[in-house]
């Protein structure tokens, strides 16, 4: 019985892979936003915050 459920995993786990592999679009749509490289963590920071002269 073990060995039919371990089949049927690896039946399982082999669809989901041609599932996923004859749907690339769905994958290429999911964009990652990267922060811009022109700014720098320090950049970011409340010391580089200008002040209102009084």
């Amino acid at each position: 019985m073990a060995d039919l459920e371990a089949v049927l995993a690896d039946v399982s786990y082999l669809m989901a892979m041609e599932k996923s592999r004859s749907q690339p679009a769905a994958r290429a749509s999911k964009k990652i936003i990267l922060p811009d490289p022109r700014y720098t963590q320090g950049q970011y920071s409340v010391r580089n915050i200008p002040r209102p002269s009084d």
